[in-house]
């Protein structure tokens, strides 16, 4: 009975934009008062920490001297570009989609279950995908939180797509579309992961749950949002938004050699 219903009815693409880098600005320090967020996160980093309290931060093992970047939003929100400019940047690793090295062993994490599994077998998974400088794509939405426990140097880049067309777009290109976070708690083979199966209120909700959760669980100076559907205002600054957040040259002239940014 809501299938008419709007989750974004009154808020333009760019108010949602806009709310959801304000928080993280607010996070910062730049807003100047205290962000609504702050206690909720809270909560989430002392739920997270203990939840997570078996795995142990590593330091010898992986990237951890070398922040591993996890592109952590939903495929159909621009991760192949930004893998491929991360690529340009020289930065090498992993997007389910294009890369088929170990292909075995990424399906193998991909429908990894954490419930009643061996702790040592998922330490050896987060391992191996911290032996990467990039982890993109499926399934790193769900294991950035695992992932930041085991690597605390971990970077987090997020690409943010209006609800409604990521949605549209992802029942249309890759059905049967998994929905947030369903993936750690059901099979992928059963409807109830499925975005079809479900309205688009609850969808539009485990969407934004799943941006705000790894936003409390980042600090905001290892976040960096970007949004590949904002033309031309985003590609203006893409490049050397996405150096500045590697810690690489962002002059005029490193800009240019790297050429046109991925999608734009």
């Amino acid at each position: 009975g809501d299938s008419g219903y709007d989750p974004g009815a009154g808020l333009t693409r760019s108010a949602h934009r806009y709310g959801f880098r304000r928080e993280l600005a607010v996070r910062e320090g730049r807003g100047g008062t205290s962000s609504p967020l702050d206690h909720i996160c809270g909560l989430v980093r002392a739920s997270w920490q203990k939840t997570y309290s078996f795995i142990s931060p590593s330091y010898t093992s992986g990237r951890s001297n070398e922040s591993l970047i996890i592109v952590g939003s939903q495929g159909t929100t621009g991760t192949r570009s930004i893998y491929k400019a991360l690529n340009l940047a020289g930065k090498t690793g992993f997007h389910f989609d294009d890369d088929q090295r170990d292909k075995a062993t990424w399906l193998r994490i991909k429908t990894y279950h954490f419930e009643g599994k061996d702790t040592d077998a998922l330490l050896r998974y987060l391992d191996y995908i911290g032996s990467f400088q990039v982890a993109a794509d499926s399934p790193m939405p769900e294991w950035a939180p695992l992932l930041l426990r085991r690597f605390p140097n971990a970077k987090l880049l997020l690409s943010w797509r209006d609800f409604q067309e990521w949605e549209r777009s992802r029942n249309r290109n890759h059905p049967p579309g998994y929905a947030p976070f369903y993936p750690l708690i059901d099979v992928y083979t059963s409807p109830a992961t499925h975005l079809s199966h479900r309205n688009s209120v609850a969808n539009f909700q485990l969407y934004s749950s799943q941006l705000l959760l790894l936003s409390c669980l980042f600090p905001p100076d290892r976040i960096l949002i970007v949004d590949m559907f904002d033309n031309p205002s985003y590609c203006q600054s893409a490049w050397p938004d996405l150096l500045r957040f590697l810690s690489l040259p962002a002059d005029v002239a490193s800009v240019r050699a790297l050429g046109p940014f991925p999608g734009c």
